[in-house]
């Protein structure tokens, strides 16, 4: 239509001369447009096209009458809206997505449960069988089952996204274990391993850290504000080790709610990172803002959604081998993913942190791959009735294990003291 659009303003050109320079604008304007509109064309999805080459034809209507103005107008808006597309977010729903050479022969199901495994919340292969019965999901064009096995350079079209079924309160599992660094009338202090999820959720109902808990103290499910989370004050990703407290009493954990929700608990942590810090000792301090398609967390100074929340991490280095830094953390501030999101935005991000870290630097871990993420909350301080607390869970055997692997390509020890206490499983 556009195309159209340009033929029109030829013949304006041809005969009306004395406007020869305002139709050279528009001319240059509807070929660019027309360019535009043949990008977005291969980079939107389906319903963007359409709309997108409806507002062509509108624009050709206002053309063929031949009237100045409208065709000034209306050119300049197509611009304006091709502009608008072009830098809006294409992540959002509906989603189109272009099956990769690799991917064929893969069910649909468990494409799009792998496709969705960033989203936050998770949704379960599960939600993603509903999401495809109720027609949402297309292949094509056309509806697909479940167990349609995809072939290469299909379409996939999302319509919007799956929706998780949480559970409706957490129960007691026995098979969980659960380590405990203290525990008092009031509260727990607990060492979570890396790959446990601290509480239920739609993926995961009955096999994370508190359903442990509960069958060790069934009387925690009366505490906290939501029972899929029953004493929960604070959390660690499920990849994260190291220490947490758990509130036993409905006061404990208002009273620990209040501590953590105004920064006063302090919380020590320590990474292994990729590559090298800038500087030994530095703060990072940029917001963070949940990421336009939901998958994760953002430095928000682009495109994000919801509210840009305010963030601080203070960061030491420790030690220096060839490739990595094992360095310390101290989050002021206490956003989602906070540390991994900071280190990434530094340009040192965690070693095995899959979400994060840049494809550009897959290769620095070969031949030495890291078992997880290589993050731990090392020391965790509070006061509460006036009373301080100060505990700490040592470094995970599988950390520890690949520091090991890495030792003979230390460059340099810059707290020798904090380091060799970290090797010895002390704090």
């Amino acid at each position: 239509m556009t195309f159209c659009a340009i033929f029109v303003d030829f013949v304006f050109l041809f005969f009306l001369k004395d406007f020869l320079p305002l139709f050279l604008i528009l001319f240059i304007f509807s070929s660019f447009s027309f360019l535009m509109l043949l990008f977005l064309s291969l980079r939107c999805s389906i319903e963007d096209v359409l709309t997108l080459w409806k507002f062509a034809l509108l624009c050709f209507w206002f053309d063929c009458f031949g009237v100045v103005q409208f065709c000034f107008c209306d050119i300049f808006s197509l611009y304006i809206f091709l502009v608008a597309h072009l830098f809006s977010s294409t992540d959002t729903f509906p989603l189109l997505i272009s099956v990769l050479p690799e991917t064929p022969s893969m069910r649909l199901d468990v494409f799009l449960t792998r496709f969705f495994s960033t989203f936050e919340p998770q949704p379960s292969r599960g939600d993603v069988v509903r999401l495809i019965a109720e027609d949402s999901v297309l292949v094509n064009g056309k509806s697909a089952k479940p167990s349609y096995r995809l072939q290469k350079n299909d379409s996939v079209s999302v319509l919007h996204a799956p929706t998780p079924i949480l559970p409706e309160h957490a129960t007691p599992n026995t098979s969980i274990s659960v380590k405990i660094i203290a525990r008092t009338p009031d509260f727990f202090v607990l060492n979570k391993s890396a790959g446990v999820q601290v509480h239920p959720s739609h993926t995961n109902p009955s096999s994370t850290l508190i359903n442990g808990l509960l069958a060790f103290a069934p009387e925690l499910s009366n505490v906290g504000d939501d029972p899929i989370r029953p004493g929960v004050v604070h959390r660690l990703d499920k990849d994260t080790s190291g220490v947490m407290v758990v509130a036993r009493t409905q006061k404990t954990f208002l009273s620990l709610k209040n501590i953590f929700a105004n920064r006063q608990a302090k919380k020590t942590y320590v990474a292994l990172v990729c590559g090298h810090m800038k500087k030994l000792s530095t703060v990072v301090d940029v917001p963070i803002a949940r990421s336009t398609n939901f998958r994760k967390q953002k430095i928000a100074l682009s495109r994000f959604r919801g509210e840009a929340r305010d963030a601080y991490t203070s960061f030491r280095v420790l030690a220096r081998y060839h490739n990595y830094d094992l360095v310390e953390a101290l989050p002021e501030t206490g956003r989602m993913h906070q540390i991994r999101v900071h280190l990434a935005h530094v340009g040192t991000p965690v070693v095995g942190d899959l979400v994060y870290r840049p494809r550009s630097l897959s290769r620095i871990e070969t031949p030495n791959q890291p078992p997880r993420q290589m993050l731990h909350a090392l020391r965790l301080s509070f006061t509460l009735s006036d009373k301080e607390h100060s505990f700490c869970a040592p470094l995970e055997q599988d950390f520890l294990g690949f520091l090991q692997t890495i030792d003979e390509s230390r460059v340099c020890l810059y707290d020798e003291i904090a380091f060799e206490k970290l090797l010895k499983g002390s704090c």
